[in-house]
This record gives structure tokens, C-alpha cells and sequence, in this order.
């Protein structure tokens, strides 16, 4: 990854006591207008660590923040539990370690997809940032900014050089072993250049990290731009193209459809990724892990069943990898592969069972105030041909707040909502199925009655003039009637 300008940020817990901790960002120097790119918010030799909360701040007019995945330290993967704009170009970020024990080590915390608005520089600052232990105890640390340019034209830090032609690579060659073995040692001895990892995107260059012979230099690590799939290749794996030529380059690109429907009586889990370049060999094989969701899994199917397959585009078909490994904690398959072709992760559906799944999770409102109810509301597919029922819970911060079971009918889908309010000010996370939404309670102000002025009634002219006639009446007849009587006197 090309360097930029880190930009220094230290809590004032850092400045009381010494600092083990560094959570920086790490993204592009040079980036060109309209395009997307990838910070990672790193972290370096933490201990027992359970939960965080930061701030990401950036300029609007230049970048756009369009999602936040999760991070993964010492083989956890770190979730997201809420991504919120405060204020245009910050928002904040809620994290926090499933379980109770804490995780040790160094990674990152989280995934920043970026979109470049128009030509700039922009300052990215981490500011607010607080890491907790499994105790409960604050972890002193230092938080680490970055600037990004957004310039016109290809960035000048990520141009290539021209490839060199077999006769030159051939050339090349003798004068790189006429080097004295004294002063390459300490180049290949120094731990922090054994080790690459690729920022999230569909494309990671690996020119630079394979030898001549197409061995890999280094440990590369690289994942897709979703954070749900992840490749990691060993020093001295030997990596080829399809036609045997050195590797330039690794894709990881998710598909809009996959190649062909499952096999009879399995259903796809989540999304199809094809890695390229198509056909591409590795020997020893490398290592590639899949994230799922678990409200994906079908009614029925043990989590643990869950196979990956590859698309054999020879045969037609997809193939099952035997040496797959599921983790239910981090909700990952991994396997070993040796060569590159479409991926995805399958659940066969036991004989006679209804294929039922969650999804379109959403909480509205979004923002409420104190007391004012939220409608949480998700749909039940059924993609089999016999009706099933699915037991729906709702949790809300990690505790259950009720339970339906919802009938579905083969080939459709139903909507169940559940109705929820709280009286403490904060943001709340709900789930249903593995899928997880947000919502914010607010202090909302009483509202101040308006003031009016005191106004006199309207005059009600008929029943006035209906009391005036009748007194003018009354009054006449008094007086006629004395004179009346003077008159017979």
C-alpha cells in the first residue's frame, strides 16, 4: 500500500501513561477522482481486547464514506455493531468482540470504503477513540490519522513499471546472485517485510512479491472489498497462470449471479465470488475463508454441515472441497485450494424440509425519542416447494426481546415485525437471524406552547338584535299601557 501522511492523534489516556497500543489508518497517498478505495484501521500488540468506539472524520466536499466492514485481529473477526453519521464527513463507530473473552494480537479494526467526490486533499482524523479489555478497563493507546490526495490523471505513487521482457528478466538475473549473500541477509531476515497485506478491493498486485520463478517472496494476505472473503498465500508457494506465467495480479470479484443453481437438494449460502486469473495454480494449495451470515442457513441444516464448492467449468458442475473447516464463533469456512475458478458456500437441505431464510432486516424509525415505539421488521422467504414455519427471535443488544413463529407458504415470503421503545437515551443494536440493525433513542425536547395573546369574543349580531327588538317591545307596551289608563281616568 502506498504511503501517505500519517497524521498524529493521541488520547489523553495516552499521554498519562506509556502507550503499547496504536490504531492507525492506512489507505492510498494518491487516489483519482470518482473512484472507490479502502482505509483499514490498523492496530499493533493489544491485549485482552473486548470493545471499542471512535470517530472517523474527513472532508465531505472531497470523500464519501459508503460503507464500514469488519476487522479481524489474531483470527477474530471484529463486527460492526453500529456506523453512524454525527455530522457531515464524521461518524462513529461502535465495535464489539462476541463473547467474553478477550482477543490478543495485531490486525485491523475495521474496513473504510471510501468514494472519491472530486479533486482534493483530505485530511483523515480518528479522534474519541477508547479500546475497553474484557475487564472493563480502559487500554491506553495512541490514534493515528491519515491525508489522502485526490488528484486528476493515474496516482503517481501506484504507477507499475513496464513489464520486462523474458530476455531482460534473463539478464536481470545473474546480476541480482553476483550480489554479495552478506547484504541481502539482513534484507530477508527483518520480520516486518516478510509479510504483506493487500488492502480490501477487487484487485491486489503481486508483482512485486514473486520471484522469477513465480514463487512467492513473502506471506501475502488479501481479501474482497466486503471483508467476506479472505486469501492468504505462504512464503515460497509457487503461483502460475493458467498458460504457466508469473502472476501480476489477484481478483476477488463478487458475482451478480453464479455460474449454475446448486445441486439438487442444496441451497448457495450467501454470495458467489470468482478469483482470478481464471485457472490459476498453486503449489503448495493456499488457504481461502468465507464469511457467512447465519440467518442465511436454511431451516434444518446444522451449521456445521456448511460445505464450500468450487465451479468446475470443465465438468459443468459445482464440486465440494473435502478439507473444509467451519467455525460457528466466527461464522467462517475455510479450505485449502489450488487453483483459481468461482467460490461459494453450500447447505444441503435435508429430504422433506422447507428452505426458510432471513433477510431485509430494518428498524424504523431510525431515531426516536425517549419512550416512542420502533418497528423492527424482517421477511421469511421459503425458495422450497413445501410450506415450513420459522421461528423468529428478536435481540436487542445481545438480550432477547421476543419470539414468533411465522407459517410461509412454498414459494413465498412473509413479514413479521416486532414493536420495541426504550427510556434510556443511546444506540441500540438489534438482530433477527444474524442479520443486524440500528436504531438511536434521543432526548427530544418538550415542545414549548405557543404564546396568545387574551382576544375578545366575536360580537354575536342576530341574538343581539333579537335582546334589543324584544326590550324596544317590552318598553313600548309599558308605555302605552300608562297611557292607556290616564287616557280612562
Amino acid at each position: 500500500m502506498a504511503g501517505g501522511r500519517a497524521l498524529p492523534q493521541a488520547t489523553p489516556a495516552a499521554a498519562e501513561s506509556p502507550v503499547d497500543v496504536q490504531i492507525g489508518l492506512n489507505a492510498p497517498n494518491e487516489v483519482t477522482p470518482d473512484s472507490d478505495f479502502a482505509a483499514t484501521v490498523n492496530i499493533s500488540q493489544v491485549e485482552n481486547f473486548d470493545a471499542t468506539n471512535y470517530d472517523v472524520s474527513f472532508d465531505p466536499t472531497v470523500l464519501r464514506l459508503d460503507n464500514v466492514t469488519s476487522g479481524e485481529l489474531d483470527g477474530t473477526v471484529i463486527p460492526i455493531d453500529i456506523w453512524n453519521e454525527t455530522s457531515p464527513g464524521r461518524y462513529t463507530i461502535v465495535q464489539n468482540v462476541p463473547g467474553l473473552s478477550g482477543v490478543s494480537g495485531s490486525g485491523y479494526l475495521a474496513v473504510l470504503h471510501f468514494h472519491t467526490v472530486a479533486a482534493g486533499q483530505s485530511d483523515m482524523s480518528l479522534s474519541n477513540g477508547v479500546l475497553s479489555s474484557n475487564l472493563a478497563e480502559e487500554i491506553p493507546a495512541t490514534w493515528i490519522g491519515y491525508s489522502v490526495n485526490v488528484i486528476s490523471g493515474e496516482p503517481g505513487g501506484q504507477e507499475s513499471p513496464p513489464a520486462a521482457s523474458p530476455a531482460e528478466e534473463e539478464t536481470t538475473e545473474p546480476e541480482e546472485t553476483t550480489e554479495p549473500e552478506e547484504t541481502t541477509e539482513p534484507e530477508e531476515s527483518t520480520e516486518p517485510e516478510e509479510t504483506a497485506t493487500e488492502p480490501p478491493g477487487e484487485t491486489a498486485g503481486v508483482s512485486e512479491v514473486i520471484d522469477a520463478s513465480g514463487v512467492f517472496t513473502i506471506d501475502v494476505t488479501t481479501e474482497s472489498a466486503d471483508g467476506r472473503v479472505k486469501l492468504t498465500i505462504s512464503k515460497g508457494t509457487i503461483g502460475l497462470t493458467k498458460e504457466g506465467k508469473l502472476l501480476s495480479e489477484i481478483s476477488i470479484v463478487k458475482m451478480a449471479e453464479p455460474p449454475a443453481a446448486p445441486p439438487p437438494h442444496s441451497s448457495i449460502i450467501g454470495l458467489t465470488y470468482d478469483l482470478g486469473p481464471d485457472g490459476a495454480t498453486f503449489d503448495p494449495p493456499i488457504t481461502l475463508a468465507l464469511t457467512y451470515v447465519p440467518g442465511e442457513i436454511p431451516v434444518g441444516v446444522n451449521e456445521e454441515s456448511l460445505v464450500l464448492a468450487f465451479w468446475d467449468a470443465d465438468a459443468g458442475e459445482w464440486a465440494v472441497l473435502e478439507n473444509g473447516t467451519v467455525d460457528p464463533e466466527s461464522n467462517t469456512i475455510t479450505a485449502r485450494i489450488n487453483h483459481f475458478t468461482a467460490f461459494t458456500i453450500l447447505a444441503y437441505i435435508p429430504s422433506a424440509s422447507p428452505v426458510l431464510t432471513i433477510k431485509d432486516l430494518v428498524a424504523s424509525p431510525s431515531e426516536v425519542g425517549i419512550g416512542e415505539s420502533v418497528t423492527i421488521s424482517a421477511m421469511v422467504s421459503n425458495s422450497s416447494g413445501l410450506d415450513g414455519s420459522y421461528e423468529v427471535t428478536l435481540k436487542v443488544d445481545g438480550m432477547v426481546e421476543g419470539t414468533q413463529t411465522v407459517h410461509v407458504a412454498a414459494g413465498e415470503s412473509k413479514k413479521v415485525s416486532f414493536t420495541v421503545s426504550r427510556d434510556v437515551a443511546e444506540n441500540y443494536v438489534v438482530s433477527v437471524g444474524g442479520l443486524t440493525a440500528a436504531f438511536t433513542v434521543k432526548v427530544v425536547p418538550a415542545p414549548v406552547p405557543p404564546t396568545t395573546s387574551a382576544q375578545p369574543k366575536p360580537i354575536n349580531w342576530p341574538v343581539l338584535w333579537g335582546v334589543i327588538a324584544v326590550v324596544v317591545i317590552v318598553f313600548g307596551l309599558i308605555i302605552f299601557l300608562q297611557v292607556r289608563r290616564r287616557l280612562h281616568y
